[in-house]
């Protein structure tokens, strides 16, 4: 669950032309020659050394580049997101997901990368809505948790997907990069991956053909959260986002 307030810029950057990028799923542990290499698009940005790259749209919060990747910060309440251009639909497209990054490490922290539809990730009071969360990274338990759920149209909050998918990796998630990855397949059918190596998949209750975009930040979860969270950090807190590469096959 992730909650952002202040909107302060917006992106109309279109997202980039497909550029062949050969041994990146590879060196992402995906196994992707099962699809049609010739009907395919991919990308890939690399954060570190200030580097900034177009395909990212809706930034919300303070961001800025950095030697480390690209920066989202959090001083007090609210919270800090990016949003990948490009739509992510069970029915549609095979689609490979890789995220490098490392979390905050202070209580009252969450950083995540999710795959949400937009509607409910710029309306909280909208609800049955498709998402995936590929990681969410709790800053005081130093513990990453993933898992599928969709909202409940009946209630205010939401609910989880039945059955469930949930894992945990206590990795030193708030010290150092680690690799996120998702495949997502026709019908809902999906993979998790953790550091390359698959962590659980194959799981059929998972998203319909919404269209979801990738989501990328960093919130205060204390109020909301705080059993969970840990208590409030007022200072200065961030997470940085090393990589991300996406390829897609019709």
């Amino acid at each position: 669950m992730v909650r952002v307030l202040v909107l302060l810029t917006a992106s109309a950057i279109a997202a980039p032309a497909a550029k062949p990028v050969s041994n990146l799923a590879e060196r992402f542990g995906f196994n992707a020659t099962v699809e049609n290499a010739d009907n395919c698009r991919e990308y890939y940005a690399d954060f570190t050394n200030y580097a900034l790259h177009p395909g990212w749209g809706q930034l919300q919060g303070r961001t800025e580049a950095s030697a480390d990747g690209y920066r989202l910060i959090n001083d007090d309440k609210g919270g800090s997101r990016m949003r990948f251009d490009w739509d992510f639909a069970a029915g549609e497209a095979v689609s490979y997901v890789a995220v490098t990054m490392r979390g905050a490490p202070d209580t009252g922290k969450n950083s995540y990368a999710i795959l949400r539809e937009p509607k409910c990730q710029d309306d909280f009071n909208k609800h049955n809505c498709d998402e995936i969360d590929m990681a969410e990274l709790w800053g005081w338990r130093q513990n990453v948790e993933a898992h599928s759920f969709s909202y409940n149209p009946a209630v205010s909050d939401y609910g989880y997907a039945t059955p469930t998918p949930v894992f945990q990796v206590t990795a030193n998630a708030n010290s150092q990069h680690h690799t996120y990855g998702l495949e997502l397949r026709r019908g809902g059918k999906y993979w998790m991956r953790f550091n390359n190596q698959d962590v659980g998949g194959g799981w059929t209750q998972g998203p319909s053909a919404h269209a979801m975009k990738l989501y990328l930040g960093i919130w205060d979860c204390s109020t909301d959260f705080g059993s969970v969270c840990g208590p409030y950090f007022g200072r200065h807190s961030f997470m940085d986002v090393k990589s991300v590469w996406v390829k897609q096959c019709w």
